[in-house]
């Protein structure tokens, strides 16, 4: 069954209106984002979460030495690096970490399918334990709130199995669907598309968990 993470966590309200999913998400260190949370209320939010949902940390920076502190701070189950890393990157964080902790990176999407192919596959054999597929538009990669082409993402999935793929960018209760079927990927991962005004909503949030568990029901028949 496909997992689901919703991401940009930025209240208590939030992360109880996200009841019942898989992971949620906490963003800090990206000042541009309007779900950046400073480290003192990530951790007053983070024992909040229910005791079967994972925690995972997400930030853009990539200071090995900055992410072990965050994450010795946090005690997330998962540190997401939502940047263009290299592997020597990876290896250099990876060592940082505490070693509960499992490491995730991006693949930001955009433009033609081999470059992105070949970065992926380096990034797999890197020691991540999962690869975040978001939609790279301009400068910025994740966060946009746009889809991307699900079929290079399918390409990607397919070219670094068995490691999880955890599809991003643009998705909502109205596509997630499809982009199930075309990528099969791990996991799911949403924000804006859940929000209304500033706030997740429950009711967004139970319509997309209906759609993704919908898929789970399909496959065992």
């Amino acid at each position: 069954m496909v997992k689901v993470k919703i991401c940009g966590m930025r209240s208590l309200q939030d992360v109880q209106a996200a009841y019942g999913t898989d992971a949620v998400g906490f963003l800090t260190e990206a000042p541009s984002s309007p779900r950046n949370l400073p480290l003192e209320i990530i951790r007053i939010l983070v024992p909040q979460v229910p005791l079967f949902t994972s925690t995972v940390l997400v930030t853009p920076i990539k200071d090995p030495l900055k992410l072990g502190w965050l994450a010795s701070e946090v005690e997330p189950h998962a540190l997401q690096v939502h940047a263009d890393i290299s592997a020597i990157e990876v290896k250099r964080i990876r060592q940082a970490l505490p070693s509960k902790v499992k490491l995730y990176s991006l693949v930001g999407v955009a433009g033609e399918a081999e470059p992105l192919l070949k970065r992926a596959v380096v990034l797999a054999k890197s020691g991540l334990d999962g690869l975040i597929l978001d939609t790279k538009k301009g400068a910025e990669s994740g966060g946009t709130g746009y889809i991307h082409d699900w079929t290079i993402s399918r390409q990607i999935r397919d070219a670094i199995a068995p490691m999880p793929v955890i599809l991003a960018g643009g998705l909502s209760a109205e596509n997630v669907l499809d982009a199930i079927h075309i990528v099969e990927p791990y996991a799911v991962d949403v924000s804006s598309g859940v929000e209304e005004g500033d706030a997740k909503s429950r009711s967004k949030i139970l319509e997309f968990l209906g759609k993704v568990r919908s898929h789970g029901h399909e496959s065992s028949n």
